[in-house]
């Protein structure tokens, strides 16, 4: 700084530097339920299934958010996960803690309910926990079971009726009405000649004249029904349509069931085809591992600035990382400074004196600057992890260090190593507070043959997609607030 006042390179940093504590400052306001500045304590939960359960899922209680997992191991062939919770939020002993999918993107949260008659945990109690499936695993499972229902209704076997038994049995009665009355005619042949018998005997006596009143009564009733009330002609014809209908329906019914046992058709082949019915179920379980691998996959997005010691440069990095583990990920980076992200021309003079000052010489070197780009694949073993791919435009690899439970790491980068000097060279410590602000510091181009290496220090925030969402959600309301 000269007695002009401030240079375009500190005016662009203050500015990153205060819209990086502004947008840290309401992260962490709208974090709360992840951390707090107030006290907090540490539990551990044991449960047979944490899928989809990942650092910094939210923790609630009747609904609100008090805390976050911090982290999640397996222990004895039992997933351990580990949360951080409101000091000021009594959880018991007698708590039930389950499992639970929030949302229609399905995503996990850790809820806590009830308890109190039991003593209140203390920080660094354990608890045990109720897992249970996912809302989807729950309904492909009900599908399954809906499907086997039908095909067992079909089907039959094992003691239990189908759809065909039942046209079977149908088919049988009638069949049997039918013989009935085909072996018995003479029988009732006989019986009605009985009854003219008997109506000869009664026709010779004191009874004629009873039986003439009765074929009087029975002539008016038929005049009755065929004159006097045309609509129970109607009925009865209906019924007879009716009739007609359902026995169609019932050897049409007949038909298809057999069509269906003997495999034929779409409905025959998807049921009594067992190669059809495994591609299905293979099928839906890979829908359901699919959707089970995206829920696991964790995103981030974050930006920083690095200020160049001797160069009196800042430098801005855009970083995007995909974590689909715990132990590996994939990290995208764009690097340039200072933070136009274009390309731009630079003069670096070198002045040499001649004793005793009387000539010099001057050597300018004309410098073009672009936007290099990182492509790194990283694995974690333990507290170490090493990188490869791209790094700034050239090959290169990498390692850092983890201390203090990923507070504080140190690491280095080799890279571009066709420069005529040596390879590009990077050493740096960096610490993470509340897994969000990262501070780092070292020296760039460590071993270059001008011996003007670069020390530089900057700050940047990393926020994931479970902060974006938390962001996006708060806008709402604070546009209500004002």
């Amino acid at each position: 700084m000269n007695s002009k006042g401030f240079t375009t390179e500190a005016k662009v940093g203050v500015f990153v530097l205060l819209t990086v504590l502004a947008i840290a400052y309401l992260t962490i306001r709208m974090n709360r339920g992840g951390f707090s500045l107030a006290s907090s304590k540490t539990l551990y939960i044991d449960i047979d299934n944490a899928s989809g359960i990942l650092a910094r899922t939210p923790v609630e209680f009747a609904g609100i958010r008090i805390g976050a997992v911090e982290n999640v191991q397996l222990i004895d062939g039992k997933a351990r996960i580990e949360i951080r919770v409101q000091g000021d939020v009594p959880v018991f002993q007698d708590s039930v803690i389950s499992l639970k999918n929030k949302g229609i993107l399905g995503e996990k949260v850790v809820t806590i309910q009830g308890g109190g008659k039991e003593p209140e945990l203390k920080d660094g109690s354990s608890i045990q926990g109720l897992g249970g499936a996912g809302d989807l695993d729950r309904a492909i499972q009900n599908f399954n079971d809906v499907a086997q229902s039908i095909k067992d209704l079909i089907r039959g076997g094992n003691g239990q009726p189908s759809f065909k038994d039942i046209i079977t049995n149908v088919n049988d009665i009638t069949e049997d009405l039918r013989s009935v009355v085909r072996s018995n005619k003479s029988n009732l042949t006989n019986i009605v000649q009985n009854v003219q018998q008997v109506t000869t005997l009664l026709n010779n006596g004191d009874l004629k004249s009873i039986i003439e009143n009765m074929k009087t009564t029975s002539e008016t009733i038929k005049s009755f029904v065929s004159t006097a009330n045309p609509q129970l002609r109607d009925v009865v014809s209906d019924f007879k349509n009716v009739m007609g209908k359902i026995d169609n329906t019932v050897e049409s019914l007949n038909r298809i069931a057999a069509k269906v046992e003997r495999g034929e058709g779409t409905l025959g082949k998807l049921l009594s085809d067992e190669t059809t019915v495994n591609k299905v179920n293979d099928t839906l379980d890979g829908i359901n591992d699919f959707v089970g691998r995206l829920r696991k996959i964790e995103l981030s997005v974050g930006f920083r600035g690095e200020y160049l010691g001797s160069a009196g440069e800042m430098q801005s990095v855009a970083s995007f990382k995909i974590q689909p583990s715990y132990d590996k990920y994939f990290l995208f980076e764009f690097t340039d400074g200072p933070l136009d992200f274009g390309s731009r021309s630079t003069t670096v003079t070198d002045i040499t004196t001649t004793p005793p000052g009387s000539t010099y010489t001057k050597k300018e070197v004309r410098r073009t600057d672009s936007l290099n780009f990182t492509l790194l694949f990283a694995r974690r073993f333990y507290d170490f992890t090493l990188k490869a791919g791209l790094i700034r435009s050239s090959g290169g690899f990498g390692a850092e260090y983890h201390l203090f439970r990923d507070r504080l790491s140190f690491g280095v980068d080799a890279f571009d190593f066709s420069r005529p000097e040596h390879a590009h060279v990077r050493i740096y410590a960096a610490a993470h507070l509340f897994k969000i602000m990262h501070f780092i510091g070292g020296v760039d181009d460590l071993i270059t043959d001008t011996k003007k290496r670069n020390y530089f220090g900057g700050f940047g925030i990393m926020l994931t997609d479970n902060d974006l969402k938390s962001l996006l959600g708060i806008m709402p309301l604070s546009s209500v607030a004002k």
